[in-house]
């Protein structure tokens, strides 16, 4: 499991970023290794099991006008990591909604399965901001925090070198 606290964060990333360059991910759109952190906030829109409550269309809704609030609360310059805490419960909450790092590959390969993370691979910048994401559990609203290229060490130069020879 990949937990990111506020104190260990960089450190992990430091350790993550160890563990791509040694791993050697290659991919043919991208020939260096990239990191990035994703911000979300998430509005659940389905019933917690065993808890009393509205019906889930009910609940549904609810959550859809408070996600399309929230995004336009962002889209009006509010601080996203303050939105994350205020709005998101547990982990997320705890995390001001800071989740990774993964590379860019991983989010690419789990993106055919799974719209959120098809929709965190999409954004291209730091600080781009996804649309509402509707998932069957909920609503989810990402900007993209932290990208981290890495350079190339020498095993990995030759990897690159040898796999463009092979496409020739």
């Amino acid at each position: 499991k990949t937990k990111i606290l506020n104190g260990s964060a960089i450190f992990f990333f430091k350790q993550k970023t160890a563990y791509e360059i040694k791993e050697c991910d290659w991919s043919s759109d991208v020939c260096s290794s990239d990191l990035i952190q994703i911000r979300q906030i998430f509005i659940r829109s389905r019933p917690i099991p065993g808890a009393d409550g509205p019906p889930e269309d009910v609940l549904r809704e609810n959550a859809r006008k408070q996600a399309e609030a929230v995004w336009d609360r962002v889209m009006a310059g509010e601080d996203f990591a303050a939105l994350a805490e205020e709005i998101n419960v547990g982990h997320l909450k705890t995390n001001q909604g800071l989740v990774g790092p993964w590379t860019r590959r991983q989010l690419k390969g789990r993106a055919a399965s799974n719209v959120v993370y098809a929709a965190a691979a999409s954004l291209k910048k730091v600080g781009d901001i996804s649309k509402i994401i509707e998932t069957p559990i909920g609503f989810y609203i990402m900007k993209l925090e932290n990208e981290e290229i890495l350079p190339l060490d020498d095993r990995r130069k030759a990897q690159i070198r040898r796999q463009l020879a092979k496409e020739r």
